[in-house]
Formats: C-alpha cells, structure tokens, sequence
C-alpha cells in the first residue's frame, strides 16, 4: 500500500514494501523531484540500506564463523513493514526480525523508519534497537534518486579544504583518493563509469543539486560518516547516498563485524540519525 502524507509545502508518498519513498511533489509548483522507478534504468527509487550499506566482495558474510547470504544493501528494502504511527505530516514503519530475516542476519533487532514533513523539507529518521542477548553489528543508510538532468550539478558542502573521493576497485573500497578539483560536480552521462564517488571519513555534511535556475534541493546529513553519489550512465536520476557504513575496504576479511565503518550496539540499546531533504 501507498500511504500519503503533505503539508502546506510538500506532498510525500511512502510505500509500505520497504517504507521507501515514492514520491516527493512540491505542491505551488506540482514539481516531482524523485526518479519514477522506471526499471529500464533502475528497479528502484529511495530504498533504504539495512542491516549493510554495499555489497560484500564475495557476496558472503561471516558473523561468529558462520556464513550468511547478507544481498546489497540489506534486505529491509524489500520487505512489508507495519505501520506504526500515522498523522498528516508523519508515518512511521517499523520491522521486527523473524524467522526469515534470521537466516541471514543473526540477531534480533527492531528497525523503525519516520518519514516528517516540515516545512520545504523531509526529515527522514532512522531508529535501530537490540533486543538479542548479544552485541549487534550494522549499517544504516539512505539510497533516494533524484530527477536530474545531464548537465546539472552536484554541489558538495563541506569544512573540509581538499575533498577526496574513492571509486570500487574488483568490490573494493581503494586506499588511494582522487581530489576534487572545487565543490561542483558536472553530471555528465559517464560521470560515474559504472562505478560510484565515495566521500568518506565525515568529508561532506550536506549536498546539493543545481540546474540552470540554481541549486533546487539540498540533502543534509550531519553525523554521517560517508556519502555516496551513484547512478546508471545517462540515466535521469543521480542518487545521493548517507551512509552509516560502506562497502569492503581492500585487504577485508568475511567477518561482518570487521566491515568498515561498523556499528554495534549492546543488548537493550537503541541508536538514531536522521537526514533532512530540503526543497528550495
């Protein structure tokens, strides 16, 4: 089911597979600003990544010696989540382990996924609890494509003086960086060569996109340490990705609480982030 929530500004569309956000319309305007989910380019629109952000290099993962089918990006996306809470401007999915999700991810856990208008912005809010007897490992992290044209720009905003950025090598996360010459990004149809742009280590806090009447949304992710920018050559969409996690970093082993950028959270605790989408 497609579940619709809007305030005086914007109008928002969460599904309940996955709670992934279908749509997002800035209401004065009737502007849709995400991908339309065809699947000649992707299958996909705003899915969320849980328990893993990426992929594992060999497509398996060990937790405490055994091997587990963990698929790219978790398995959240592709679920039906119950709704727990429901108001005009926010709706809040969550999703409980089983006997399924057990069989590749061995813990019990309870993720819940708010979606909030305020505003000209989307407050997304991810909420992560233990409830196994163990230490838990995971990732969290977001995955929306946004209708772009070629020619337009990313807009990177940072602290730093000298941004970096990483592309997969055979899966791999490289230790070389390549630099960023500036803080604008051209989209162009091969931007991305069948790979992806990693700012990692808390480089970026926010990131922009901007057509030829200026910079029209705004991602913002503080407290996230990497972001992704991905998509298909010349596709109509580039996916602006914060993750609290990341692919396997070259010299990687299986073990899933080794993977780069882990969380772990002790029996009983909770943990929470949130990003804002922000309409201009």
């Amino acid at each position: 089911m497609i579940y619709t929530i809007e305030n005086e500004t914007l109008k928002l569309e969460v599904s309940d597979i996955g709670a992934e956000t279908r749509s997002l319309i800035k209401k004065s305007t009737g502007r849709e600003y995400l991908f339309d989910g065809n699947p000649d380019w992707w299958d996909n629109i705003s899915p969320v990544c849980f328990p893993v952000c990426g992929r594992f290099h060999n497509d398996k993962c060990t937790v405490d010696g055994k091997d587990y089918d963990l698929m790219i990006h978790g398995f959240i996306r592709r679920n039906p989540m119950t709704r727990v809470f429901v108001s005009n401007t926010k709706i809040t999915h969550m999703r409980a382990a089983d006997e399924e999700t057990l069989k590749i991810y061995p813990f019990n856990f309870e993720f819940y996924f708010t979606h909030e208008l305020i505003g000209n912005k989307v407050k997304i809010t991810y909420r992560v609890v233990n409830k196994d007897s163990k230490p838990m490992p995971f990732q969290v992290g977001a995955h929306p494509a946004f209708k772009i044209k070629l020619g337009d720009k990313i807009t990177l905003y940072s602290d730093k003086e000298q941004l970096t950025y990483k592309n997969l090598v055979d899966k791999l996360i490289p230790e070389e960086s390549k630099p960023v010459d500036g803080r604008k990004i051209t989209i162009t149809e091969n931007l991305y060569a069948g790979n992806a742009l990693f700012f990692t280590e808390k480089q970026l806090y926010a990131a922009g996109l901007e057509d030829e009447n200026g910079e029209f949304l705004r991602v913002s992710f503080t407290g996230f340490p990497n972001c992704v920018f991905w998509s298909p050559a010349g596709a109509p969409f580039t996916c602006i990705e914060p993750w609290f996690g990341c692919d396997d970093l070259k010299g990687t082993d299986n073990d899933f609480r080794h993977r780069y950028c882990m969380n772990t959270l002790l029996p009983d605790n909770e943990f929470e982030i949130s990003y804002y989408i922000n309409i201009l």
